[in-house]
């Protein structure tokens, strides 16, 4: 090629080149690929490679997958039946005690062994287990005059909360009733020793002219008062004294009750209110017991109610748990897991 011919190959070549300078910015740039597409070319390539770097996998290694596969999937389509199975059976057996519950008559059931059935409330069973130490009497002792008071109508016997409540009020009344009677007594003992030293400066019938000789009788009958009750010999003779006296041989009692009154009065008012409240629960107890029918159901006391629920839902477990031993029994003859 000549030297002419190259140059004007050359100046052609230029041309086609160099962008026209008519045209615009816009028709002159250089499409670009978007990041999308370079990601997208580049995940491509590496699945190519990956696809590469793998081996081949055998007809029958296919055929093993695809049969694990199948078998996972029976596998969780059989545990999906055992569980709604399962569930099934659960809300059955629900609705079973529910129904059983709702056609339950639970007095229909306290009526058959009503006679050996506990009413009694939780807090009256501990009353009677430690009665207050005011009362004078252990548990035994009111435990059997309850008992007495419980039985005043026969056959009836306390059932509901409010009867054993009058039951318990009465014996609580009884048992003040007869500590306060024995207190009055009490009280007059009290007031005879003082009743004794005053008898004793009685019997000396003279007018102490000084201090001194006022003060040797007082201590002189106190001394005398302490025999009277320690001494048998001395009482004898001071008793002997009184006759002589003109007070009696039983002065030291009379003069006793008469400085206990104020107390004594007060006591029998306290008594008679013990013996008012005695009478009413009683009379309560017994109007109780008069309103039953003889067919009518007694309701249960709110302690009682809860142990023969509690009773209920033991023998219901109890029963359930059989039921469940002798399916358990029944599969493992069969051979089931």
């Amino acid at each position: 090629m000549s030297y002419e011919h190259y140059s004007e190959a050359a100046t052609e070549s230029t041309k086609a080149v160099t962008p026209d300078n008519n045209l615009s910015e816009h028709d002159c740039e250089i499409p670009t690929a978007s990041n999308e597409a370079v990601s997208s070319i580049n995940m491509e390539e590496k699945a190519n490679d990956t696809a590469v770097l793998q081996p081949p996998v055998s007809e029958d290694a296919e055929q093993q997958i695809q049969q694990e596969l199948l078998e996972d999937e029976a596998a969780k389509e059989e545990d999906a039946d055992e569980h709604d199975q399962e569930e099934e059976e659960e809300e059955k057996e629900k609705e079973e005690e529910e129904e059983e519950e709702e056609e339950f008559d639970y007095y229909a059931v306290l009526q058959e062994d009503e006679e050996e059935r506990d009413y009694m409330p939780d807090h009256i069973e501990q009353f009677l287990n430690n009665p207050p130490p005011r009362l004078g009497v252990n548990s035994s002792t009111f435990r059997r005059m309850f008992d007495d008071i419980c039985n005043c109508m026969p056959p009836h016997r306390p059932k509901s909360d409010a009867e054993f409540e009058a039951a318990l009020n009465a014996t609580v009344a009884y048992f003040r009733a007869a500590w306060l009677d024995r207190q009055m007594a009490n009280l007059v003992k009290l007031h005879e020793r003082p009743a004794a030293e005053a008898l004793h400066l009685s019997l000396q019938a003279v007018v102490p002219p000084t201090k001194k000789y006022k003060e040797d009788l007082e201590r002189h009958a106190k001394e005398g008062a302490m025999d009277y009750f320690a001494d048998p010999a001395y009482r004898t003779k001071f008793i002997e004294s009184l006759e002589r006296g003109g007070l009696g041989a039983e002065a030291v009692e009379a003069e006793a009750f008469r400085r206990a009154i104020p107390s004594l009065a007060v006591t029998e008012r306290m008594r008679k209110s013990a013996i008012k409240e005695y009478e009413q629960a009683l009379k309560v107890l017994k109007e109780a017991y008069a309103l039953r029918d003889p067919e009518e159901r007694m309701p249960l006391s709110a302690s009682a109610e809860r142990r023969f629920w509690k009773e209920v839902a033991e023998d219901r477990k109890l029963v359930r748990e059989e039921r469940l031993l002798k399916e358990s029994q029944k599969a493992a003859e069969n051979g089931e897991p």
